[in-house]
C-alpha cells in the first residue's frame, strides 16, 4: 500500500508473527507483524486485531498483546506493561503529547508524539475538538493515565497492570477492526 510505512522488528519485545495492530486512526486499516517487523495490511471483513497503533511523525507507537504479554511500543523502544506502575501526562499541546512512565523498577521512560499534520489540523480548525477527540489520535491514552492538569482518565482503582489484565485475553483472541 502506497503511504503505509513498514516499521522495524524489536530485538527486545519481537511481537509473535501475525499479530494484528489496527491503526486508531483509519479503520479496516493497520499493520501485521513479520520475522523483519510492522508491514501495513488493510483487514478483512470482520478481521480481528490484537491492539492499537498509529504512525506519528518519525515513530509508530503501538498497544498491544502478543505472546501472553500486552506490549507498549514507541519506536524502537518496547515495555511489557506489567513493568508500568502508572502513567502521568506532562503536557499535551496541538503538536506534541509527552508522557512518563513510571516504571515498576523505579526507573523513569519518556514517550514523546509528535502528532501527524492531519491531526494538528483537527485540532486548529475543529472548535468542537476536545479532550474526547484526542482518544482517537493519541495511544497512550489507551491506558489509565494521569492528566497534566492532575485529571485522572479511569476508576481510582484501576492501574496500568489491572487495566493490562483485563484487555490481555480480549485483545488476544482479537477485537473487530475490519469493515
Amino acid at each position: 500500500m502506497t503511504g503505509w510505512p513498514s516499521f522495524p522488528a524489536l530485538a527486545a519485545a519481537t511481537p509473535s508473527a501475525g499479530t494484528l495492530v489496527g491503526d486508531q486512526q483509519h479503520w479496516g486499516h493497520g499493520w501485521v507483524a513479520g520475522h523483519d517487523g510492522w508491514r501495513p495490511v488493510r483487514f478483512e471483513t470482520r478481521q480481528r486485531c490484537n491492539g492499537f497503533g498509529m504512525e506519528y511523525r518519525n515513530l509508530f507507537a503501538a498497544v498491544y498483546a502478543s505472546n501472553g504479554v500486552v506490549w507498549l511500543q514507541t519506536g524502537s523502544r518496547a515495555w511489557d506493561t506489567s513493568a508500568i506502575n502508572r502513567v502521568v501526562q506532562r503536557y499535551e499541546g496541538v503538536r506534541t503529547s509527552c508522557y512518563e512512565l513510571h516504571l515498576a523498577n523505579g526507573e523513569t521512560a519518556l514517550v514523546k508524539l509528535r502528532m501527524p499534520m492531519a491531526v494538528v489540523m483537527h485540532r486548529l480548525v475543529d472548535p468542537t475538538y476536545d479532550e474526547i477527540d484526542s482518544w482517537s489520535d493519541d495511544v497512550m491514552k489507551m491506558f489509565p493515565y494521569v492528566a497534566s492538569d492532575g485529571w485522572t482518565a479511569t476508576d481510582e482503582d484501576e492501574d496500568v497492570q489491572s487495566w493490562a489484565r483485563r484487555v490481555l485475553a480480549l485483545w488476544t483472541s482479537g477485537v473487530k477492526h475490519g469493515r
